[in-house]
């Protein structure tokens, strides 16, 4: 897929997550609600091939936000495009939900008729939700005005980085076992540790995720640990009971030191958990 600057402003439409208002994410995106209603004439006049016809007759009317893009030039608006996917990608690790980035578009998703340059980004089918949108409450917009620029940075981080990107992909496989493959490697991938994994690991989440109760520690300990005994089983071919369950709370954990980390404005370090 390629982005293509033109002007200094574009839209991509996202389905999955819906913002109660506008909100600033940086100096040049803003995440706005939007929706999109267009008619059947327009969606083939802007469609290029079959297959963009197909896709825009799938995903349009599911359109429930957009991400505002604006930049001084073509080339660096083609930058704040490509970055902005994730954008989309860490909005749906935070939130619990998948958030599709399918179309890029000249005008917002209201005025799709209107478009002059309607692009395709998505031929994948990710985001396809069955219509669900998860809708953003106020003390949620509040997090991300106060937490969201910190989450941003750590991206540039290769660790903070898997770990969202598992966070968010790991919907896109459909046997247990391979969810759970995914989901501990963006876990472990937090943590550097090259021996005692399962123990180090366990203490380590424990003191990072409750740093002021002893109760808490033993308790975020012990299911750690017996979660990354089923992970074990999961990859080596090992018998799972219920592993399901095992992806549910393995995604919270997940989703709490993703959330940690942004929260503290860096990312845990074992020799400081553990002196």
């Amino acid at each position: 897929m390629a982005i293509f600057g033109k002007e200094t402003e574009t839209y991509l439409y996202l389905n999955g997550i819906r913002p109660r208002e506008d909100l600033r994410l940086d100096a040049a995106v803003v995440l706005m609600p939007s929706s999109c209603d267009p008619n059947l004439d327009d969606i083939i006049a802007k469609s290029k091939t079959e297959i963009d016809f197909g896709v825009a007759c799938v995903f349009l009317r599911s359109v429930s936000a957009c991400l505002h893009i604006v930049a001084q030039t073509p080339f660096e608006l083609a930058r704040e495009a490509w970055n902005a996917q994730w954008d989309a990608l860490l909005l749906g690790a935070l939130h619990d939900c998948e958030v599709g980035q399918t179309f890029k578009s000249d005008v917002p998703p209201e005025r799709f008729a209107e478009a002059k340059d309607f692009q395709v980004m998505n031929y994948a089918f990710k985001g396809l939700n069955r219509g669900e949108v998860r809708k953003l409450t106020k003390a949620e917009h509040a997090w991300l005005g106060k937490h969201y620029g910190a989450a941003v940075q750590l991206m540039e981080e290769d660790r903070y980085r898997n770990a969202v990107h598992c966070l968010g992909s790991y919907g896109w496989h459909y046997m247990p076992r391979a969810k759970l493959a995914l989901i501990w490697s963006g876990i472990e991938g937090l943590f550097k540790i090259d021996y005692e994994l399962s123990f180090r690991l366990s203490l380590y989440i424990a003191k990072y995720l409750c740093p002021h109760s002893r109760a808490r520690q033993k308790t975020v300990f012990n299911e750690v640990k017996k979660l990354y005994g089923i992970r074990s089983k999961a990859v080596h071919g090992g018998n799972l009971k219920d592993p399901a369950d095992a992806v549910t709370k393995s995604l919270k954990i997940l989703r709490r030191l993703v959330v940690r980390a942004a929260e503290k404005g860096e990312l845990p370090e074992g020799d400081e958990l553990v002196p």
